[in-house]
């Protein structure tokens, strides 16, 4: 690896353990670069986002309502979140539940699920959802694709699914550079840096199992105060980690041989990690 690496002309890591694990290998020292993780690049911050406000709309939450999402989420955690929902709207009757189960397979499953429990059930996919005209406050099922980032910008506290299981937890950026109360179970190895930044960050939860999911919901919304300065700690992380897109360009513009007219001439190699 020392001789593949030393015929680089730029290595790009995202962290100080990336980069050192490449210096183990061989890499050279004035060729490496701590650039970040373009995954926090183009996250979403603003809740008025044209995507966000048409959810909104069309699932007919009020501004005044309180919505817990579930995003990602794996079987067991739809249950887990439907009993964190009902123990928490018995003492906040405005409280909205979003769904969105992470493989698309599943969606019949969750909506047998939410009518099994005698709950309201309206989807995204419907065009026509009798139970908005029905009852006020339906549990949400969002199941279509490409929507779940804009969804997030709804979500006053937010469970990142994935993490009760050992899928090894799912994207907890996005619900993050909104300013939601971020939650999320132990098993996040997916996820590690952001996990640990978070944390570290007084930014987010962690939740054992579907009582302390209950626990925590009710705790959100019984201190909003405390529940909107975790999320603006979590936003304010985000936004200062934004920028590995740029600086990685900026590597690869000076690399030899680049020039801004000719960007695809050249022999250099790099890699990103």
């Amino acid at each position: 690896m020392a001789r593949l690496l030393g015929s680089l002309h730029a290595v790009a890591v995202q962290n100080r353990t990336y980069a050192e694990r490449f210096l183990e290998l061989g890499a050279s020292p004035q060729r490496l670069s701590i650039t970040g993780s373009i995954k926090f690049d183009r996250v979403e911050s603003d809740r008025r986002n044209s995507k966000t406000l048409e959810l909104r709309a069309a699932f007919g939450i009020g501004e005044s309502e309180p919505v817990f999402v579930a995003g990602s989420t794996q079987e067991s955690e739809e249950a887990a979140a439907i009993d964190a929902y009902l123990a928490a709207r018995a003492r906040f009757p405005t409280l909205r539940l979003i769904l969105v189960p992470r493989h698309k397979e599943r969606f019949e499953d969750v909506a047998q699920l939410i009518e099994s429990r005698g709950l309201p059930l309206c989807r995204r996919s419907s065009a026509s959802n009798a139970a908005l005209r029905h009852d006020s406050r339906p549990v949400l099922l969002l199941d279509t694709l490409g929507e779940l980032a804009a969804c997030w910008g709804l979500a006053d506290v937010a469970f990142v699914g994935g993490s009760l299981t050992n899928r090894g937890g799912q994207n907890m950026i996005e619900p993050a550079g909104y300013g939601a109360a971020v939650l999320f179970g132990p098993n996040t190895h997916n996820f590690r840096d952001v996990v640990e930044r978070l944390l570290s960050a007084d930014a987010a939860r962690v939740v054992h199992n579907g009582a302390e999911l209950t626990a925590a919901v009710a705790d959100c919304l019984a201190h909003p105060e405390r529940a909107r300065a975790q999320g603006a700690r979590a936003q304010e992380l985000v936004l200062s980690q934004q920028g590995a897109t740029q600086r990685t360009i900026e590597i690869l513009a000076n690399l030899p041989g680049v020039s801004a007219s000719s960007p695809g001439t050249t022999r250099a190699a790099t890699v990103a990690a």
